[in-house]
């Protein structure tokens, strides 16, 4: 399971740049997944949040389902 960061906003503008991993970035409304190396930037007083991990999690359950249901599971 991943970190999750609730929505947010602040006077300022914030750049985010990905390290590791993936995950998803609201901001102000509009979702984007981003993965190691992406660059996220946040206008000054944009409400944004972070859920990181989602979307390796979702591919990975997906994966798991489509090889359960090739073998019969």
């Amino acid at each position: 399971h991943g970190f999750r960061m609730d929505a947010e906003a602040h006077p300022f503008a914030e750049i985010f740049y990905v390290l590791d991993g993936d995950g998803v970035f609201t901001v102000a409304g509009r979702r984007h997944e981003c993965g190691a190396g992406g660059v996220v930037v946040v206008p000054p007083a944009a409400e944004h949040g972070i859920e990181v991990g989602i979307v390796a999690n979702a591919a990975a359950e997906l994966n798991r389902h489509l090889h359960a249901s090739k073998d019969g599971i």
